[in-house]
Formats: C-alpha cells, structure tokens, sequence
C-alpha cells in the first residue's frame, strides 16, 4: 500500500511571494554585504572651500586656485578607466547644479601612468567647461562606484555641490528602506489577497 501524496496546494506560490519579499527587503543591503569598499566624499561649499571625508576621516584639500584643488588621499587609486587612459585624467564628472548634459562640470580625477597605475593625487576642478572623454558621468550627491584601491578595494564616489545650490533630491537610504518594506508588505498582502480568492 503506497502513502497518499502530499498535496501542495497554495504553497508553492506563497513560498515564492515570500522569497520574493526576502528579496526585495535585502536589496538595500546587498552594497553593505559585499566585499569591503572605501568611500571617498567630495562636498564643494564655494569656490574656495571644499570639505573632503575618506571613509569617514577629514583630508585637507590643497586649494590650487578658485574651483581647483588636489587631495592626497592615504591609499593609492586609480580612478576612471584606469590604464586604459594612462596619461590622461580619468576620473568622475558631475554636471553643476541645474546644467545639462554637456557642462559645467565638475571634474575628480586622477592620472594614471602604465609604470604608477595607482596614485595618491586627485585633482578636483569645479565650474570647468569640459570633461576627459575617460569619465564616469555621476549625478551630484549620489554615491558610485568610480574605481579601486590599489589593493582592490572599489571605491565610491559622493560629489555634491552645496556651494552652486544643488537640487538636493536624491533619496537617502532611509526613504529606500521604507520603499522596499512598503514592497515587502505588498507582497505579503498579494499573498493574502491570492489565497482568498483561490479556489479551495
């Protein structure tokens, strides 16, 4: 005499709305359960004051002249496309505040050369009228990854320009925590939902 077989019925499509939701709940997570990264946060407060934070810690930028300075950062990098552009300013361009596609822009780069892949140097320059063709195009005030340490580490980018009076609406990872549990909990009420109206 064989065993009855299980009946599964309504349990396959509400373990996948349930994975689904675990999901979407981790999503906003996945950047800080990956492999380490260094972050490297750029705020222009005017022309001659910029404020410089390398995973959290203060750099004193060196101010060139107004819109120009050079940080010295305490890892070696490679920013932009790397030795692909060896010679050349590869780095992160960041339209100013309110300008479109073709510029300003403001320009965080690094210049690379096939015997120093890797420097400490980054050149800053604000309100410039063009970019290198090796950029990374960047929204103001949005971390991205913009490239690596010279041990691997990725590194990110946050460029935002207070002194030209960005716009200042890029959601911060609280308001993305409460969007994915908003997700979650309408998953798990699609669920509901499919269970009641699913014929028995």
């Amino acid at each position: 005499m064989q065993p009855k077989p299980l009946k599964m019925r309504g349990l396959r499509p509400r373990a996948a709305l349930i994975t689904a939701g675990a999901l979407c709940a981790l999503i906003p997570a996945i950047p800080a359960l990956s492999s380490a990264i260094d972050t490297l946060v750029i705020t222009e407060n005017s022309d001659t004051s910029l404020s410089v934070t390398w995973n959290g810690g203060a750099i004193t930028p060196t101010l060139v002249a107004n819109d120009h300075w050079q940080i010295t950062l305490p890892a070696l990098v490679s920013l932009g496309e790397s030795l692909e552009t060896a010679g050349f300013p590869s780095g992160a361009a960041i339209p100013e505040p309110g300008a479109g596609s073709l510029g300003p822009w403001n320009n965080v780069d690094t210049t690379v050369t096939v015997a120093d892949p890797f420097v400490s140097l980054v050149d800053v320059q604000s309100d410039d009228s063009t970019t290198s063709p090796y950029n990374i195009s960047l929204a103001d005030g949005v971390s991205t990854a913009v490239g690596a340490t010279s041990t691997g580490t990725q590194i990110y980018l946050t460029f935002h320009d207070v002194g030209d009076g960005s716009v200042g609406n890029v959601p911060d990872q609280a308001s993305t925590a409460v969007l994915a549990s908003i997700s979650f909990l309408s998953l798990f009420g699609a669920a509901r939902l499919l269970r009641r109206i699913q014929p028995s």
